[in-house]
């Protein structure tokens, strides 16, 4: 049953994504998405096991988020166990998050030195990789609400 229900899921999505305009982020104000991706990945910054643990250390300080998840892993976890369509973007994120750390380490490694993020939300590795890379110069590009809070954020 819950098979037929993702694909009624995603085959619902698919529908509206088709027929209907995409949600703009309202002027001012900072997307869900950003908030979400944040969310994912302060939780599986706490995750027991070191080598699935994501990196994010900085994740909870950005994280703002209206999603329905407890801040702690294991209570965060439960909703996700339980509700695997609903929350199956955790994996996604925290495996991304990983990938996209492994695929800077070694553009460093190359001899990158400039990093451009786009839509880069509440991306913390300008942060995270500038003990260990600080010949890496990072640019981040989103929209003026979300630069401002991820400052402020910071800052406190």
């Amino acid at each position: 049953m819950k098979s037929a229900l993702g694909l009624l899921l995603v085959g619902a999505t698919a529908w509206l994504c088709a027929t209907q305009p995409a949600l703009a982020v309202r002027p001012g104000h900072v997307s869900f998405t950003a908030e979400a991706v944040c969310a994912y990945r302060a939780i599986a910054a706490q995750h027991p096991d070191p080598k699935l643990r994501n990196p994010d250390d900085l994740a909870a300080k950005l994280c703002r988020s209206s999603m329905p998840l407890p801040r702690l892993y294991a209570e965060a976890r439960q909703f996700i166990d339980n509700s695997g369509e609903t929350y199956a973007a955790y994996f996604y994120v925290n495996a991304r998050t990983h990938c996209i750390d492994a695929a800077l380490r070694r553009a460093a490694a190359e001899g990158a030195t400039q990093v451009v993020v786009m839509g880069a939300g509440f991306d913390s590795r300008a942060y995270r990789f500038h003990e260990s890379h600080p010949a890496l110069r990072f640019f981040e590009v989103d929209l003026p609400a979300t630069i401002e809070a991820k400052k402020s954020r910071l800052a406190t």
